[in-house]
């Protein structure tokens, strides 16, 4: 059977929740050697219960911004294309997670606005490195080489 969780230990949940670093969750709880309390926390039952019913807001976030990065516009061209809102089982089936907003036109057009690509591929790298990665400096010029060439196309009408 086991044992209830500790009041030292729930308080390494609660940081690790929103630390998201259990080395770091390990040391503002107070455990010595955060690095190896943490892997010992982890494995004992009464933590892993304690965490089960936790989720990670910053990798839900974290895949938002790839679906916007990386989604298809299949079905908002569709969309678009038929000039009508279908019923509500076939819009139900319809990957818009990319859209931001659906504007009806005075001349019965439909005009489709999606969130920015190139912002989504910008927080991703930058929260997706681990903290003084070595290929940090290779990701930071490509997100500058990306906005250079968007901010040109845009001057020049592209």
């Amino acid at each position: 059977m086991a044992r209830e969780i500790g009041a030292k230990e729930a308080l390494f949940c609660e940081y690790l929740k929103i630390l998201h670093s259990p080395r770091e969750a390990a040391a503002r709880a107070g455990y010595p050697f955060p690095e190896r309390s943490a892997v010992r926390l982890l494995k004992k039952a009464a933590v892993k219960k304690r965490l089960s019913g936790y989720t990670d807001k910053r990798e839900e976030a974290l895949d938002g911004l790839r679906r916007i990065a990386f989604g298809g516009i299949a079905d908002a061209v569709w969309l678009c294309e038929r000039g009508e809102i279908p019923p509500r089982e076939e819009l139900e089936k319809l990957d818009l997670y990319m859209v931001s907003e659906i504007k009806f036109t005075k001349g019965g057009g439909m005009e489709i606005k999606f969130y920015d690509r190139l912002k989504a591929l910008d927080l991703l790298s930058a929260n997706s490195l681990p903290a003084g990665s070595r290929a940090e400096p290779f990701f930071r010029a490509l997100g500058d080489a990306a906005k250079l060439t968007f901010e040109t196309e845009e001057r020049d009408g592209i």
